[in-house]
């Protein structure tokens, strides 16, 4: 390989590694670079060959765009995690409103599917039951959850 050639892919290169290292020291979204594009010019940088030191610097550059997708997969489980609602985080939250805004909260919400001539008071309470009996899907219910 000629040394002008070896340069200029040793400046891309270091130039994608920069990138991955400032993404992850800055926190930034790893989601802006596009990491299929930067494995397409390595395997192009890889593929023109050299030596040693080359194939040291791709072997640098590689683990830099596998933390970056180390990263992708960090970001990807957080934002998961975070649209996952408690029910303890919501009773909560409820206790800590007025009634008002409980039931403004409600009405902006609420979408019947069904009308009070479709079903009966007493069917209303049972449905109730019948969801408050239902085992959690993670720990016990630390408050008793019996309708009065």
């Amino acid at each position: 390989m000629s040394s002008k050639l070896f340069k200029v892919s040793r400046e891309e290169l270091e130039r994608i590694i920069q990138i991955c290292e400032n993404i992850e020291k800055r926190g930034l979204d790893p989601f802006t670079v596009n990491v299929r594009a930067l494995l397409e010019k390595l395997r192009k940088l890889l593929e023109e060959g050299g030596d040693l030191e080359h194939y040291i610097l791709d072997a640098e550059t590689m683990y830099r765009i596998a933390t970056l997708i180390a990263l992708q997969h960090k970001w990807l489980r957080e934002r998961a995690q975070s649209l996952f609602i408690d029910a303890q985080m919501v009773q909560t939250r409820l206790m800590a409103l007025d009634n008002k805004s409980i039931v403004r909260a409600f009405l902006k919400a609420w979408r019947p599917i069904i009308s009070l001539e479709q079903i009966t008071i007493y069917r209303l309470s049972q449905g109730i039951e019948h969801f408050l009996s239902l085992p959690p899907r993670a720990g016990g219910r630390s408050i008793g959850w019996k309708i009065s």
